[in-house]
C-alpha cells in the first residue's frame, strides 16, 4: 500500500522536502497558509536549487486536506506555530501514523502535550541548510545530515519511511538519545542565531571580534550548565564538538588557559564555516515579524530557572532581541560589548 505523507509548511525546508519527494512513490500532499505560494506553485510549479541541480516540479500544495489520514506528518512550520500545527493535524493521524518534528528548539514535548502522549511523536534535529528566495523558489543551500529519535528511545513505526525520504537529502542518523542531540543543535543555535541578529551582520562578522566570542561562550556555558542540572548527555555537535570542553566552567582547572584558547579556535571555526549565515531571527525583524527567540535563547533560560539557575546571559540576551524587534536599540559591535559587560556584572554581583 502506498505511503501517505503530509508536510506541513511550504517555507525553507518544507519546499525543499516537498520538491525533493513529489516524483517518489508515495502519496504526497503538501499544505500552506501563503495563499501567493500555493498560486505561484499552481502556476508555474515549484522550483529547486540544490548544488548544480536546479529542477521543477509539480506537487498538490494545498490550503487543507480535509479528513485524509496520512502515515506521517511532517511539521516544518516555525516553532511558533507547533502546537497549533499539531492539533490541527492530529486527527490526520492513520493507525500507526506519526509527527516527525522538524523545528529548532525544544518542540517534541510540545507536541506530546497536544496529542496526549509522546507514542506518536519523533523529532528530527536538521543539520542541512534551507531557505526561499520568492514564492515557489527555494533552496536547499548546504548538505549534511537529520537526525532522527523520539523522546522515549523507541524506534519509529515509520522508520523505514523516514529514511527511504530523507535519504534522498541528507544522510540519516538514529540517535537514543534525542534529548542529547537537540540541546547540542539548541545551544549552538543560540549562539548563532543570537550574535548573528544582536550584531546586525552574518556571523562570521561577530566571531572574528574578541568580545563575540565571548559572549558566545557565556550563552554556550549557560545552556551546558542547565542541561547538567536536567541531567541531559549532550551529544557531540557534528559527531566532533563536545561542547562541555567548551563551557567556562572547564576553564577554570590548570588547563583552562589552553581550553579556552581552544574554546576561541572552535568558535573561530564555526564561524568560518557558517560565515555567510544570515540568522532567521534577523531576518524575520526586518520583514516585520516577532523573532522566535523564545524558542532558542529562551528554552534555555525557562529550562534553566525550572532547576534554580539564573540564566543571565541568555535572558538578557532575549531582551536585546526584543529591543532590537521594537525599535528600541540598533545591532552592532556596541550591544554584543554592553551585553558582555551586563555578564561580567551580573557574575561580579553574585560573587
Amino acid at each position: 500500500m502506498t505511503a501517505r505523507v503530509l508536510i506541513v509548511g511550504c517555507g525553507g525546508i518544507g519546499g525543499v522536502l516537498t520538491a525533493s519527494w513529489a516524483d517518489e512513490c508515495i502519496d504526497l500532499w503538501t499544505v500552506s497558509r501563503n495563499a501567493n505560494v500555493r498560486d505561484a506553485i499552481s502556476k508555474d510549479g515549484l522550483i529547486c536549487t540544490r548544488g548544480q541541480s536546479r529542477w521543477r516540479s509539480t506537487p498538490r500544495v494545498v490550503e487543507s486536506v480535509g479528513s485524509m489520514t496520512f502515515d506521517l506528518v511532517v511539521l516544518t512550520t516555525q516553532p511558533t506555530d507547533v502546537e497549533a500545527a499539531a492539533k490541527q493535524y492530529r486527527a490526520n493521524l492513520s493507525a500507526e501514523g506519526e509527527i516527525l518534528v522538524l523545528q529548532n528548539g525544544l518542540c517534541e514535548d510540545r507536541v506530546a502535550r497536544v496529542l496526549g502522549s509522546a507514542d506518536r511523536v519523533v523529532g528530527g534535529v536538521v543539520a542541512w541548510g534551507a531557505r526561499t528566495h520568492n514564492d515557489g523558489v527555494v533552496e536547499q543551500t548546504s548538505d549534511g545530515h537529520i537526525v532522527i529519535g523520539t523522546p522515549s528511545g523507541r524506534r519509529p513505526r515509520q522508520m523505514s519511511l523516514i529514511t527511504d525520504l530523507f535519504s534522498l537529502i541528507a544522510t540519516v542518523k538514529w540517535t537514543d538519545n534525542l534529548a542529547g542531540s537537540r540541546w547540542s543543535k539548541l545551544i549552538l543555535n543560540c549562539i548563532v542565531s543570537s550574535l548573528g541578529t544582536l550584531n546586525g551582520t552574518h556571523l562570521g562578522a561577530v566571531v572574528r571580534v574578541l568580545n563575540g566570542r565571548r559572549l558566545g561562550l557565556k550563552i554556550l556555558s549557560e545552556g551546558v550548565a542547565a542541561a547538567d542540572a536536567l541531567g541531559i548527555v549532550l551529544e557531540p555537535v557534528s559527531g566532533t564538538i563536545d561542547l562541555r570542553q567548551l563551557s567556562l566552567a572547564h576553564h577554570a582547572s590548570n588547563r583552562g588557559r589552553l581550553r579556552a584558547i581552544y574554546a576561541h579556535a572552535v568558535l573561530l571555526a564555526v564561524g568560518f564555516k557558517y560565515r555567510k549565515l544570515y540568522s532567521s531571527l534577523l531576518r524575520a525583524i526586518e520583514a516585520g515579524r516577532p523573532p522566535a527567540i523564545d524558542f532558542l535563547n529562551g528554552e534555555l533560560v525557562r529550562a534553566g530557572r525550572s532547576v534554580g539557575l539564573p540564566m543571565h546571559v541568555n535572558a538578557a540576551v532575549c531582551d536585546k532581541v526584543y529591543a532590537f524587534a521594537r525599535g528600541h536599540i540598533q545591532p552592532g559591535r556596541h550591544t554584543i560589548d554592553a551585553l558582555l559587560k551586563k555578564a561580567f556584572d551580573a557574575e561580579s554581583s553574585a560573587l
